[in-house]
């Protein structure tokens, strides 16, 4: 009462609250009828838009072949409007007005506006005196557990009156499917008159989320698996990857990284998911201590009817948590499954840098003995530049101290000096000397072309030996790069 009183205070506050947004849209009604306690129901399913809900609302309860039925039950299933993770049950699929008058004239509790800002897994318990001017109107509020995605949140609100016979529902963040789910629910269940059955659709509902959200991270993980080359040759993982393990055929090398960041991120999925089932099975272990209370202003009819459909639903809301057990193990699974590849992929990655590093060393131990070969080699050429530098000194030496000597005693020699000459004779024959320079200049010539040749063909010789050894040392870099 006092939390309901709270929140009722604060909810004109509340519907101005930054991220609340109102789209209306149509949305599905049922009207269930009981007869003679389960012996006869009748249910009705429509379609209505915004502005035709509002008379809904406001009407009668239709007549059921003119008869009066034991119980009712008017159940509002709004869509979801919006997948966006931040604010999927932000979005409200009626305008404001309608979203006000349906908590209003059905009784429902405005704790459930709190609810969907809280974000997580929420049940309310029995609240009395949703109705300020009847006590004897009660109501919960529930909300499951989200997941990563956002998007599959579902909030559910219930009032209900015994003496007056009547249970009114609103259940927002269904789809089509939900739809369907609940359609068939309706349809064959025996507990209508029972208020808190609507709490055991919420939990199937809950509970096929949460399933399909197990699958998804569970192929998720066999996908890891096969990227990382650690999956069986036969097994579960094998169908579940055939497709992509076709893609990838023609891949040789694992990308790490890749695999890393998935299973990192399936890791915390399948913590997050578990946490939530978790959470949810202990808040329908609250839902069974509230199906258990019995009331105590039904008539002796009326409380057998109570107890026997109280007890019909707690074996469902057990069952259901039976089968929350079984997931929750599943999932504990799938979480140690993801630490476990975790450590063998980082394994892997610490062995490929072992192999990586002693390919490096081999390169390098190549590229070591090729310098010291290198090195040998310009040593000995060093050695014998130098002798040959010793010799060519010593030649230069000799050459300079009999050059001029041997210059002068060849050109005096020559037949172009007449020393004897005789009076009237000339000493200098200058015919000769034509002759001496028609031989001296082009041997001269001849000479410097031989060296000009020489010296151009050790330049050619010595710049093919260095562009051999740069070649050397660029595909000793390529391949210590590509390992």
């Amino acid at each position: 009462m006092d939390v309901e009183r709270r929140n009722s205070s604060r909810f004109n506050q509340d519907l101005n609250k930054r991220g609340l947004k109102f789209t209306p849209c149509s949305c599905t009604v049922f009207d269930v009828a009981l007869f003679n306690d389960a012996s006869q129901t009748i249910l009705r399913k429509d379609r209505k838009e915004d502005t035709q809900l509002q008379d809904w609302i406001a009407s009668e309860p239709p007549e059921f072949n003119s008869q009066q039925p034991s119980s009712l039950l008017r159940f509002i299933v709004g869509n979801r409007v919006n997948d966006d993770p931040r604010n999927a049950l932000m979005t409200i699929p009626f305008t404001r007005g309608t979203f006000v008058a349906i908590l209003e004239n059905c009784h429902l509790p405005k704790t459930v506006l709190r609810t969907i800002f809280k974000g997580e897994a929420h049940y309310s318990r029995i609240i009395h005196g949703t109705n300020t001017a009847n006590d004897d109107w009660k109501g919960c509020v529930m909300r499951m557990a989200r997941d990563l995605a956002g998007h599959r949140d579902l909030v559910i609100a219930l009032s209900w009156s015994l003496p007056e016979k009547i249970t009114y529902a609103l259940l927002l963040g269904c789809d089509d499917q939900d739809v369907k789910s609940i359609s068939t629910f309706m349809t064959y269940s025996s507990s209508i008159g029972h208020p808190l059955l609507l709490l055991t659709l919420f939990a199937d509902l809950q509970l096929k989320r949460q399933k399909q959200l197990y699958r998804e991270s569970l192929k998720n993980l066999q996908l890891a698996f096969h990227q990382a080359r650690l999956s069986r040759k036969e097994g579960p993982e094998v169908y579940a990857v055939r497709k992509v393990a076709a893609l990838e055929a023609g891949q040789s090398s694992i990308d790490y990284d890749k695999v890393t960041r998935d299973v990192l991120h399936n890791f915390q999925s399948s913590g997050y998911l578990m946490q939530a089932i978790i959470q949810f099975r202990t808040l329908l272990e609250k839902v069974v201590a509230d199906v258990n209370v019995k009331e105590a202003s039904l008539t002796a009819e009326r409380a057998t009817y109570w107890e026997s459909h109280s007890r019909r639903i707690q074996e469902q809301i057990e069952a259901i948590m039976g089968k929350y057990d079984t997931l929750i193990e599943r999932s504990r699974l799938a979480t140690n499954e993801s630490s476990l590849l975790i450590s063998a992929i980082w394994n892997l990655i610490a062995q490929k840098d072992n192999h990586i590093n002693q390919e490096i060393a081999t390169q390098s131990k190549s590229i070591a003995e090729e310098s010291k070969w290198l090195a040998e080699g310009s040593k000995a050429i060093a050695e014998a530049t130098k002798r040959d530098s010793t010799s060519m000194a010593a030649i230069a030496t000799l050459t300079m101290i009999f050059l001029p000597a041997s210059y002068a005693a060849t050109l005096l020699a020559l037949p172009m000096f007449n020393w004897q000459a005789k009076s009237g004779e000339r000493v200098f024959n200058f015919h000769s000397f034509r002759i001496y320079l028609a031989v001296a200049i082009p041997l001269t010539v001849s000479v410097f072309s031989m060296w000009l040749v020489w010296l151009i063909w050790s330049e050619y010789r010595r710049k093919r030996e260095v562009d051999t050894w740069n070649k050397r040392t660029c595909v000793g870099s390529m391949i210590v790069n590509t390992n």
